[in-house]
């Protein structure tokens, strides 16, 4: 249970496969290109050159559709870097039934941290 498929584009990353039950939501693109702006102010551009992705298996209440990735950055300066977030299907808004970036820090079970770092591992992300 949560295996999903990626697949790499010429500029995206596609997790496909998704078993959820909102239509249209069995795939994910994720952008291979990003910026951040640092704590001083500065904006810095990377490149994702790989994701490893996880449906979350168990839910504490009615919400369903959470996914887990780990993505490895690399910045302009040849730094490598790490990113653990999730996508979750948007309840409201703008973002109602389609997949949104979540704002928090992840919180799930700890056996599906355990999974996506060995999914990592075995997918030779590190």
């Amino acid at each position: 249970m949560g295996e999903v498929s990626v697949e790499e584009t010429p500029r995206f990353y596609l997790i496909k496969d998704i078993p959820i039950k909102e239509a249209g939501l069995q795939t994910l693109r994720v952008n291979k290109k990003g910026k951040i702006t640092d704590i001083n102010g500065r904006k810095l551009s990377f490149e994702i050159t790989k994701v490893v992705a996880l449906l979350q298996t168990k839910y504490l209440s009615d919400i369903e559709g959470k996914l887990y990735v780990l993505e490895k950055l690399k910045f302009k300066n040849g730094e490598e870097y790490f990113r653990f977030g999730y996508y979750i299907v948007g309840k409201r808004g703008k973002a109602k039934d389609r997949w949104a970036w979540g704002q928090f820090s992840p919180i799930g079970p700890i056996d599906d941290f355990w999974r996506i770092v060995e999914k990592a591992k075995s997918e030779e992300f590190y």
